[in-house]
């Protein structure tokens, strides 16, 4: 009798460490997951609006560095102000939230920045291979006013030209039988091959001539969302992993959860770089699409476990040890 009784209460105890065990480590791995996403499609962003400017509308290399660093500061400036009233909003309404909205305004960027409608990009002009040439060094020699007088009719006499110098003047013509160059200002230009950077979409990608170029007015009402979203997801993600971990090492988890950020803005790049120049940015925006889709969804089936660690059914006694 005691020994079923013992059993059962190692079992109570064992499932209610289960529990207690999944509801501090689901909170964990799924702020990180939701830190991820938001570093990798903000990254996405970052790395795709220069190339996407100069195959979109014909821009030069220094032209998009420029337009689209201006771009950029003004999502800067917009992006301070939000992380302003974000601080303002979060004494009003529950942190979850404001992260879920936050992920749809990105959503709904990356959604704007879909290509839609006939219109194709600035077609760059095609890739033709011509034999190398070496530099041609062009030499062009002119005589100077100074020199030029000496070989000019010396004296009039009844109206007939005296073609023969005078004594003074037999030293420039001596020199000039010598050396013809001695009297002549030599100039040498030099011609290199040059190539020039191509503008507009290259005729390498075959997306270029299917893929509807993505306005610019698209293109800033986009940034806008994003510029928006991002604050938003970025506080409250840090926001809502502080108060999940509860009297957990803070500066311990806290790193984990930057190093997560790290690897996602190392892994953003690569995957744009090689979605965008095989397939365009329509597939490229909305892969950013789908992947925010799956984190509000992440967020949603998660609601009632991010919860902070003191509201949490099953929190920790303050006796209890941590590991």
């Amino acid at each position: 009798m005691f020994s079923h009784l013992f059993a059962d209460v190692r079992h109570s105890m064992q499932r209610s460490l289960a529990t207690r065990a999944l509801q501090t480590t689901w909170p964990f791995t799924c702020t990180i997951v939701l830190f991820f996403v938001v570093f990798f499609v903000f990254t996405i962003f970052e790395t795709i609006a220069t190339p996407l400017g100069m195959d979109m509308y014909g821009w030069s290399k220094p032209q998009a560095s420029l337009y689209m660093g201006i771009v950029l500061a003004g999502a800067g400036i917009l992006a301070i102000v939000v992380f302003l009233v974000v601080k303002l909003l979060a004494k009003r309404f529950d942190s979850r939230l404001l992260l879920i909205a936050g992920y749809v305004f990105c959503f709904v960027g990356f959604f704007i920045f879909l290509p839609w409608g006939h219109k194709l990009p600035v077609m760059g002009y095609a890739d033709i291979v011509t034999p190398f040439r070496p530099n041609i060094t062009h030499t062009t020699m002119a005589l100077s006013p100074r020199d030029l007088t000496h070989f000019l009719p010396s004296r009039v006499a009844n109206g007939n030209e005296i073609a023969a110098p005078l004594t003074s003047d037999l030293r420039y013509t001596q020199d000039f039988r010598s050396d013809p160059t001695s009297l002549l200002d030599v100039t040498t230009s030099t011609t290199t091959n040059v190539t020039a950077a191509p503008e507009g979409c290259p005729w390498s990608f075959a997306w270029c001539g299917q893929v509807p170029q993505v306005r610019l007015q698209q293109f800033l009402g986009g940034t806008v969302a994003i510029a928006i979203g991002y604050p938003v997801c970025n506080v409250m993600t840090y926001t809502l992993f502080s108060k999940v971990l509860g009297p957990q090492p803070q500066g311990l988890w806290m790193g984990y959860l930057t190093a997560t950020g790290s690897l996602a803005r190392t892994l953003g790049p690569i995957f744009v770089s090689q979605i965008y120049d095989a397939y365009g940015p329509r597939v490229t925006f909305a892969s950013a699409c789908a992947v925010l889709l799956l984190t509000v969804g992440l967020c949603l089936l998660s609601y009632r476990r991010l919860l902070p660690f003191s509201d949490t059914p099953y929190r920790r006694r303050p006796d209890d040890e941590y590991t």
